[in-house]
């Protein structure tokens, strides 16, 4: 029952092309970024290349078995460059084929989903590198401030030291975005494509108003 009611509504687990649309579309309507859209087309793309090449025409034909051997076949892959695939990129396709199948299943195309029990490849954390006061004091001094490239460069490096913006929001921002007398500062489209507003004080506000 639940196949034939994905049937009608279009979704026809044999077309692979058709399916990963359907998924891209879901993910445009849910708001989700283009890199995770990108990430479910690289994704998807290599499922669907390693199952033709087994044969494997229809998506509820998929196995746990299959998925398995997908994701062993990832740890053989190489890269543009000609490296193996890192840990954080086998996790990261592996993710996406996890997703497509969550989408298949609340679809009702399948009846089980064959990426269930996967475990993704493991590594072991880091800590991240994090810069002490006297080396964020030192960056701050570096760049020149009798010209007007080194004052751009210096406001830059307090206001993402100073907000915790990441590099792609602060390349967006705007002037309108400031708000240098409530002391405000409106990120547009970060993380997960969410608006959000951080407090803007300080140096990081001082080197603005320069």
């Amino acid at each position: 029952m639940r196949t034939r009611a994905a049937a009608k509504r279009g979704l026809d687990p044999r077309r692979f092309d058709a399916v990963l649309e359907a998924l891209v579309q879901d993910l445009a309507v849910r708001h989700r970024s283009l890199a995770a859209i990108q990430h479910a087309r690289q994704a998807s793309g290599l499922l669907f290349a390693f199952l033709r090449r087994r044969h494997v025409r229809d998506l509820r034909a998929v196995t746990d078995a299959h998925i398995t051997a997908f994701a062993r076949e990832l740890q053989t892959l190489r890269s543009s460059r000609g490296r193996p695939y890192a840990i954080a990129t086998q996790r990261y396709l592996l993710a996406g084929v996890q997703q497509l199948f969550r989408f298949l299943e609340a679809r009702g195309v399948t009846l089980h989903n064959p990426a269930l029990d996967l475990r993704l490849p493991s590594w072991r954390l880091l800590p991240r590198a994090t810069i002490n006061q006297e080396q964020a004091r030192r960056l701050m001094a570096h760049p020149d401030p009798h010209t007007h490239r080194g004052m751009r460069s210096r406001a830059i490096l307090e206001l993402l030291y100073g907000t915790g913006l990441r590099v792609g929001e602060c390349e967006r921002l705007d002037l309108a975005d400031v708000n240098l007398g409530q002391g405000v500062l409106f990120v547009r489209d970060g993380k997960g494509r969410k608006d959000r507003v951080v407090p803007l004080l300080g140096r990081a506000a001082d080197a603005l108003e320069i």
